[in-house]
């Protein structure tokens, strides 16, 4: 018995989001047009960084990367400033680069 494999086309545009709106291709505080000193929650800055809330909440968990948070109560919020600070520190001339773009 053969089973077709069907692929949700919802899950997968055929024409990808332009690259200016990809995390990793804005300027610092740019188009967002929200204020640098904006606070937002674990899943508006996963979100904003393009990934999986549970990713990001990993990564605060284990100190995976120099990402900023602030703590309030048992509230987690992160600086809009401090999200755009994290991706220029990533940027990457080759894949050759360590992290931070350090060769």
């Amino acid at each position: 018995m053969q089973h077709e494999h069907q692929t949700n086309n919802a899950q997968y545009p055929t024409n990808p989001p332009p690259a200016s709106l990809l995390p990793c291709n804005r300027e610092p505080f740019a188009p967002s047009g929200m204020d640098p000193s904006t606070l937002l929650t674990t899943g508006e800055a996963a979100a904003y960084l393009g990934m999986a809330k549970k990713t990001l909440e990993t990564w605060r968990s284990n100190g995976r990367y120099p990402l900023r948070y602030c703590k309030v109560g048992n509230r987690v919020r992160y600086r809009l400033r401090d999200l755009d600070e994290w991706l220029a520190s990533r940027m990457q001339e080759h894949t050759g680069q360590g992290e931070g773009g350090q060769s």
